[in-house]
């Protein structure tokens, strides 16, 4: 009988049971999209589109960098979980008390139609299931069974409350809020799992402490604002630049490319735990797994992305059956940023656990900086072609530059 190691059995069980969850989460959106689109208009789609975007933005700040900084922790420390766990809580559910006062008057004063206002604030239902999602606690515990099956439910949840609520375009305000509902449910599932099963209680509220947790996150937290901003700042750039139905085909776009990358971002929220407990004591043993398992992740890719460049326009007709041939073209220019993502991903893998939180946060104001300097005119000059030029420089840049942070310091 084969004996398989034990990280990489860790990899291989993980990977099925992140795979089972992300292949509903990938067919979550081609479910309810043509729904959402046929319902409301390409327009409205792309108010809500937006809308989703500045709202994943505000859950990213309420998640202040916990995600990463937290899931080292839990990984490494074998006392005082609960303590953690409960701190941060105590962290987020300040930052969206704080967060939200400001959004809500933001959006009062910055849009003058009544139907934004109403979508963006319906939308603040997304960062308000920050505070209860327990993803980071259940990945630094390394129960990624759980963590699947607790998201699987989010998705599907989201995807029936899609149904039941938007049935006419009216219902634009209903597009976010379904999203919320899936996972503030799912948030709600994680804090049960956590109690019953692994014995994680609320500690005492102690102010010293939760400052602790958001002084140690906030380079982190910093680092994904700037990430996500690099990435999906496009879309309301386009939507300001030419219109809201051109944010709506990027958003698209966006989803489809997203889908190529999901892998990538399933291997790294499945190895960071693993990666950071071994780092402690054997730095070999930890950079000898990722070669190990790594290619694996490069092949799905490989295979995804083919199947998805030879089937473009049946992909493209699961979400729209309008502006086909322009996204068509779109996504053939998009598939040169996957061979960027897959040169960057075990690189930032390897920072992020080995706590280079400074590193991250720079590299990611510089990939902003320049998405912001040369998308604008870009975008003015090209239309929507010039919002994926733009991805493509940045994806290029960001793949580049970890290249060479990883010869100069750590080869």
């Amino acid at each position: 009988m084969i004996k398989i190691p034990k990280d990489l059995r860790y990899f291989f069980f993980g990977s099925i049971y992140s795979g089972l969850s992300s292949l509903i989460g990938l067919f979550a959106p081609l479910i309810v999209l043509p729904h959402i689109i046929n319902t409301i208009g390409l327009t409205y789609y792309g108010i809500s589109a937006v809308a989703f975007t500045v709202s994943i933005f505000l859950s990213l700040v309420v998640d202040f960098g916990f995600n990463i900084s937290c899931v080292n922790k839990l990984s490494k420390t074998k006392e005082n979980k609960s303590a953690i766990i409960s701190n941060v809580i105590y962290a987020k559910a300040l930052i969206f008390l704080l967060l939200i006062v400001l959004a809500i008057i933001s959006y009062l004063i910055l849009f003058d139609s009544k139907i934004e206002q109403k979508v963006y604030l319906t939308s603040l239902i997304i960062p308000l299931t920050s505070v209860f999602n327990m993803s980071w606690a259940l990945q630094g515990l390394q129960r990624i069974k759980a963590w699947s099956i607790i998201q699987s439910i989010g998705f599907l949840i989201y995807v029936v409350a899609t149904f039941l609520l938007i049935n006419s375009p009216d219902d634009v305000l209903f597009v976010n809020l379904a999203y919320g509902i899936g996972f503030l449910f799912s948030g709600f599932f994680s804090i049960i799992y956590l109690t019953t099963r692994q014995k994680v209680f609320l500690s005492r509220f102690k102010i010293r402490a939760v400052l602790e947790e958001i002084r140690d996150s906030y380079h982190f937290f910093l680092s994904n604002v700037l990430s996500y901003a690099t990435l999906f700042f496009l879309g309301p750039l386009t939507g300001a630049i030419i219109s809201y139905e051109a944010a709506g085909i990027y958003s698209i776009l966006e989803k489809i490319y997203q889908l190529m990358r999901k892998p990538l971002s399933i291997y790294q929220t499945l190895m960071l735990p693993k990666i950071s407990e071994i780092l402690d004591f054997d730095r070999f043993r930890a950079l000898s797994l990722i070669r190990q398992t790594y290619p694996f992740v490069v092949l799905l890719i490989l295979i995804q992305s083919a199947v998805i460049f030879f089937y473009k326009e049946e992909v493209i007709t699961l979400f729209t059956l309008e502006n086909v041939e322009l996204l068509n073209r779109l996504l053939s220019i998009s598939f040169a940023g996957i061979i960027m993502t897959l040169i960057n991903s075990p690189l930032a893998l390897l920072l992020m656990a080995l706590d280079k939180k400074r590193t991250l946060m720079i590299l990611s104001a510089c990939g902003l900086v320049l998405g912001a300097v040369l998308g604008a005119p870009a975008i003015k000059i090209y239309g929507v072609t010039g919002t994926v030029y733009t991805l493509l420089l940045i994806e290029f840049f960001i793949a580049t530059t970890l290249v060479f942070i990883k010869k100069r310091r750590y080869t």
